[in-house]
């Protein structure tokens, strides 16, 4: 079931935390997340592995639709983000998901 985990109280409300771990520059589909047009996606290292050379990015991202619902006014668990990562990175990263 979809919720906001919690308000940030200036005007957020974090709708996802989870962690990935990073391929190299091979993508690394994260699914079943809630991913609207006016959303910010952060992420945070968690765990230094192989070599990491600047931060990750998105590189792709499917868009949620109404099918799934979600919290009030957020859209539903059914997208999905792609990200990339230097070369040799194979550190362990944080993801959050705010409106």
């Amino acid at each position: 079931m979809s919720k906001t985990l919690w308000d940030t109280g200036a005007g957020e409300s974090v709708l996802w935390l989870g962690t990935f771990t990073a391929n190299g520059a091979t993508a690394v589909v994260v699914s079943s997340v809630p991913v609207g047009p006016n959303m910010t996606i952060e992420f945070g290292l968690k765990t230094v592995g192989g070599t990491p050379a600047g931060a990750p990015y998105l590189s792709a991202v499917t868009l949620s639709t109404a099918g799934s619902p979600g919290p009030e006014g957020s859209p539903g668990y059914n997208g999905s983000i792609s990200i990339k990562a230097a070369a040799d990175d194979t550190s362990v990263y944080n993801i959050r998901i705010f409106n």
